[in-house]
C-alpha cells in the first residue's frame, strides 16, 4: 500500500509535463498554420557548425590518445571506446549537411558541395579524412592497415615490404596529425564560404519573427505550465493525506497485531500448563497402579505366610505333645531320630532364611520378563548424564527420566517401597550403549562386551537401585549384569 502510495504521488508530480507536453504541441500548430512554412536555414546551418565542431573535437581526442600510444614502449594502437564517438559525429556531419542540401537550388547546392571535399577526396595516393574514419570502426589498427593505408599514403615508406612499415611510431603520429588538421581546417573555412550566401543573409529577418512568435508561444506554455503545476499540488496533498492515514492504520494494525500476538502466548501458555497437568496426572495414575500391584502382592505375601504359619503349626502341634511326654528330656538337647540325625521338621526349619528381594526379583525377570516389566515406569537416561558420560564429567551421578516410547531401562517398586532398575527385554543394546551403561555404573557389565545383546538375553545377576529425585530418578546403587 505504502509503495503504490509513493508511485501515485510520483505520477500525479508528472501530469503537468503530460498535460503541457499535449497541449503545446497542438497549440503550436495551430500557430504554425497562420503562418507559411519555409525551412529554417539558420538553423540547419547551426546544426552543420555543431556537428563539425563534435566531429573535430572527436579527432583531438583520438589524437592526443594515438600520441600516448606512440610514446609507449613499444608502441601501441589501442584505441578502443573513441572510434565509436569519431563515426558517430562524422555521420551526424554528413547528415547535417544533406539536410540543408536538400532545401537549397540547384545552384546553391554545387556551392555546398564543396562542404565535404575536404574528408572524402583523397588527398594522399588513396587517404582521406573518410577512408581513415572507417579504418577505425573495428576499435584497433593493425601493421596492414598502417602500413599500407596510413603509412605508403603519407610517404614515409615507398613499400609494404620495408622491414618498419607498420610500426605505428612517433614520426607517423606527427605525420597522421598534420594530414587530419589540414583537413578538419579545411572544412571550417567551407563552412565560413557557405555562410556568405544571401540565402543564410536574407534568413535572419525570419527567424526573427519566428522567435518572436516562439516567445508568444512559451508563455502561454508557461501559463499552463502553473496552471497544471497547481493540480498537481492538490493531488500531491490529497495523496500525502491518505498516505498519513495509512500511517495512521498501519499503527492501528501494528497494536492490534501486539495485541493477538500476546493472547496467543497466553493460549500457548496455558496449553503447556494443561500438557504439564496431564503428565502429572499420567505419572499419578502409574503410582496408583504400582500401588495396586504392590497390594495384590502384599495380600499374596499374607496369604503366603498364613499359609506357612498353619504348615508350621501342623508340625509344631505333633512335637509339642512329643515335648510333654519327654519333659525329662533337657531343653537345649537338639532332637534326633534313631540314628542320631536331625529330623526332617527340625532340619527345614533351620535351613529356612528369607530371601532377599532382588533375587526373587531377579529371577523373575529370568522367567518372565515381560510379565515383571508389565505395568513398571519405562525410563531412560537425561540428555545431560549422558553428554557428561560421553565427556568424563559425569561424577558419578546418573540421573534418569520417564521415556514411554524409547526408554531402555524399567523402575519396579517392591513390596517394602525400594524402586528397582531392570532393562527392557526388548530393547537391543549395541556395544556404545553397553560401554556407557558400564562407564556409569548403573550396571557393571561382566562378560563379553565386544557385541550386542538384547534385554531378554542379558542375565540381571542384581538390578541397580534408584531415587526419586524431584520428577526424575538418580542411581543409588549399581547393579550386575552378565553377558554370555
Amino acid at each position: 500500500m505504502k509503495n503504490q502510495i509513493l508511485k501515485s504521488i510520483i505520477l500525479s508530480s508528472l501530469i503537468p509535463s503530460i498535460i503541457t507536453n499535449f497541449s503545446y504541441p497542438v497549440f503550436a500548430q495551430s500557430k504554425s498554420n497562420n503562418s507559411p512554412s519555409s525551412p529554417n536555414f539558420q538553423g540547419l546551418l547551426i546544426d552543420i557548425k555543431n556537428s563539425y565542431d563534435n566531429f573535430n573535437d572527436s579527432n583531438q581526442l583520438l589524437l592526443t590518445k594515438l600520441e600516448e600510444e606512440s610514446k609507449k614502449n613499444p608502441p601501441t594502437t589501442d584505441i578502443e571506446g573513441v572510434e565509436t564517438k569519431i563515426k558517430e559525429n562524422y555521420d551526424k556531419l554528413v547528415t547535417s549537411v544533406s539536410n540543408l542540401k536538400n532545401q537549397l537550388s540547384e545552384e546553391e547546392k554545387r556551392e555546398l558541395n564543396n562542404l565535404l571535399s575536404p574528408l572524402q577526396t583523397e588527398k594522399e595516393k588513396g587517404l582521406s579524412v573518410e577512408a581513415f574514419t572507417k579504418l577505425l570502426e573495428d576499435g584497433r589498427l593493425d601493421k596492414t592497415e598502417i602500413c599500407e593505408s596510413i603509412q605508403i599514403p603519407l610517404g614515409l615508406f615507398l613499400s609494404k615490404n620495408d622491414a618498419n612499415c607498420g610500426n605505428f611510431n612517433n614520426k607517423t603520429y606527427g605525420k597522421l596529425s598534420g594530414f587530419i588538421n589540414t583537413q578538419i581546417e579545411a572544412i571550417d573555412k567551407e563552412i565560413k564560404t557557405v555562410e556568405k550566401l544571401p540565402r543564410f543573409g536574407n534568413n535572419s529577418g525570419e527567424t526573427s519573427g519566428q522567435n518572436n512568435s516562439s516567445q508568444e508561444d512559451n508563455s502561454s506554455f508557461l501559463i499552463l505550465w502553473i496552471v497544471n503545476l497547481i493540480i498537481a499540488l492538490g493531488l500531491i496533498g490529497a495523496f500525502i493525506g491518505i498516505y498519513l492515514l495509512n500511517k495512521k492504520i498501519e499503527k492501528e494494525n501494528h497494536k492490534l497485531y501486539n495485541h493477538i500476538e500476546k493472547t496467543e502466548n497466553k493460549i500457548e501458555e496455558l496449553s503447556e500448563r494443561n500438557q504439564n497437568q496431564s503428565k502429572q496426572v499420567t505419572k499419578q495414575d502409574a503410582q496408583i497402579k504400582n500401588l495396586k500391584n504392590k497390594n495384590d502382592s502384599l495380600q499374596k505375601e499374607i496369604e503366603n505366610l498364613t499359609s506357612q504359619i498353619n504348615n508350621i503349626l501342623l508340625k509344631v502341634n505333633p512335637l509339642e505333645k512329643q515335648y510333654s511326654s519327654n519333659q525329662t528330656q533337657p531343653q537345649n538337647e537338639i532332637i534326633t531320630d534313631e540314628n542320631n540325625e536331625l529330623k526332617p521338621e527340625l532340619e527345614e526349619q533351620t535351613k529356612s532364611e528369607p530371601e532377599p528381594e532382588y533375587l526373587r526379583l531377579a529371577r523373575s525377570y529370568q522367567e518372565n520378563p515381560h510379565n515383571l516389566v508389565q505395568n513398571a515406569i519405562r525410563v531412560s537416561m537425561t540428555k545431560e548424564t549422558l553428554n557428561k558420560i560421553l565427556a568424563g564429567t559425569w561424577e558419578g551421578i546418573v540421573e534418569l527420566e520417564e521415556n514411554n516410547r524409547q526408554g531402555e531401562f524399567y523402575i519396579i517398586n517392591n513390596n517394602s517401597g525400594q524402586f528397582y532398575l531392570f532393562l527392557d527385554p526388548d530393547t537391543k543394546f549395541n556395544v556404545p550403549t553397553l560401554q556407557n551403561i558400564n562407564k556409569s555404573q548403573l550396571f557393571i557389565c561382566k562378560g563379553n562386551m565386544s557385541q550386542g545383546f538384547k534385554g531378554n538375553e542379558i542375565h540381571i545377576i542384581k538390578p541397580a537401585v534408584v531415587q526419586e529425585n524431584n520428577n526424575n530418578w538418580r542411581l543409588a546403587e549399581s547393579g550386575e549384569i552378565q553377558l554370555s
